[in-house]
């Protein structure tokens, strides 16, 4: 039998997770009685209501959306205050009963490379927001990137005692006249894995490159970012960046290292998304 909290508070969650650290955490359970090994114990915290908030604050470096780890996939579907390339990559999650559970938490911390909203929260330069208990009983909290947070196949940077509270957007990441792309790539429309995902940001500044950043999933250990690449285009001229498709896809090809499994082969799962990166490149970023 399983041993179960259900806390009402974000403190009384954390204290369940210092006092039991073995506890598995879950907000929607979408995967959590198919999961292996089974918990002897959980913490069902999406009764915990500032772990639902989805609300836009004030950053040191502009307007921050913070998304609480318990957020549907359908609250943030219908939430305007969401960027557009996040409602369409929830969109197509599943159906709308998997939609009325699942949780962005969820898909963070489940770390699968074919998890569908990992390579937009990778492209919008996601961070997470990470709560444990201090001695005195208050909430401390440490914010890293969700590149360093997803560290491999279900393998997290969560430490013992804390709890994933929510994922950070900086909205420059999105805004300003920026240009974004997602595309999922799976054997149907819904209810599929994808054999593929791609996402992309972009913005050009007085006719230069002043963001771009590109992400592929279901090709990797982890998603898939090359940030060194990216930086290299900052500042350049959008005609020179536009016309260096063909220089941008090569600088990827070494980065993209996907497999064979039932979904797809690894030979179609590199040239999609070497060919949706050129297009984008050459296309999208010319709009």
């Amino acid at each position: 039998m399983v041993k179960a909290y259900y806390p009402d508070s974000l403190e009384a969650a954390l204290l369940a997770r210092r006092n039991d650290p073995g506890a598995r955490i879950v907000a929607g359970g979408t995967d959590f009685m198919v999961a292996k090994p089974p918990a002897d114990s959980a913490i069902f915290v999406a009764s915990v209501p500032v772990l639902s908030d989805v609300k836009l604050t004030d950053g040191p470096r502009g307007p921050v959306l913070g998304i609480g780890a318990c957020a549907t996939y359908s609250d943030l579907e219908n939430n305007p205050l969401v960027p557009a390339m996040l409602r369409d990559c929830v969109s197509q999650i599943a159906a709308p009963g998997i939609r009325n559970a699942g949780t962005i938490g969820g898909n963070a911390c489940n770390a699968s490379p074919a998890g569908d909203a990992l390579p937009v929260l990778y492209a919008l330069s996601a961070r997470v927001r990470l709560a444990s208990l201090a001695p005195d009983g208050s909430v401390a909290r440490r914010e890293i990137p969700i590149g360093e947070f997803i560290l491999g196949v279900r393998k997290i940077a969560l430490g013992p005692a804390e709890i994933l509270e929510s994922i950070l957007l900086g909205a420059d990441a999105w805004s300003n006249g920026t240009i974004t792309s997602y595309r999922k790539i799976g054997a149907r429309n819904a209810q599929a894995i994808s054999k593929l995902s791609f996402a992309a940001t972009f913005r050009a500044e007085s006719g230069r490159v002043a963001r771009f950043t590109a992400a592929f999933g279901s090709v990797g250990a982890t998603t898939v970012r090359a940030e060194d690449i990216e930086a290299r285009w900052i500042g350049a001229s959008v005609a020179d960046f536009t016309s260096a498709a063909r220089e941008i896809r090569s600088a990827y090809e070494g980065r993209i290292k996907p497999i064979d499994d039932q979904r797809s082969t690894a030979k179609y799962r590199k040239a999609a998304c070497l060919n949706l990166l050129e297009d984008f490149v050459r296309n999208g970023a010319a709009l």
